[in-house]
């Protein structure tokens, strides 16, 4: 987990330094989209904070975190991540294919940084709320 939330901050530094060094008065924002609960994902938090801390970000000073979290509900993703792209956020902070499709249904100018999972190139079977399936080829 530590070594993900390395490379997803490492990440981020390279897509917001070019923000710092534009203007000293902006202080950069990511937009984090979770599926999960606050609680269940808090580790994943943790480390990612910890490595903002050890490449000399400070939260909340250097650097804002915009969290957002579904609670379970994938159908929830998509309002979440507009509401993210709505508070003009520099990039967003993603894991998986259902919160990277979300991100990238709501936004084509903001960057978007997976922080783990396999491919966000790859299909995706999934069981609509009135029982259907539904295949949808996330990434493209």
């Amino acid at each position: 987990m530590r070594r993900i939330g390395l490379s997803v901050v490492l990440a981020c530094s390279l897509i917001l330094a070019p923000l710092a060094a534009e203007t000293q008065s902006k202080v950069p924002r990511i937009g984090m989209l979770w599926l999960g609960a606050r609680e269940a994902v808090q580790p994943f938090i943790t480390a990612y904070e910890q490595s903002l801390h050890q490449l000399g970000y400070s939260v909340g000073q250097t650097l804002l975190l915009e969290r957002r979290f579904a609670d379970g509900q994938d159908e929830r993703l998509s309002a979440l991540a507009t509401e993210l792209v709505r508070l003009n956020v520099d990039l967003i902070a993603v894991g998986p294919n259902p919160m990277i499709e979300a991100a990238r249904r709501a936004t084509s100018t903001i960057p978007i940084v997976m922080a783990y999972g396999s491919d966000p190139q790859r299909r995706e079977t999934r069981r609509t709320s009135s029982g259907a399936t539904d295949e949808v080829r996330v990434g493209d």
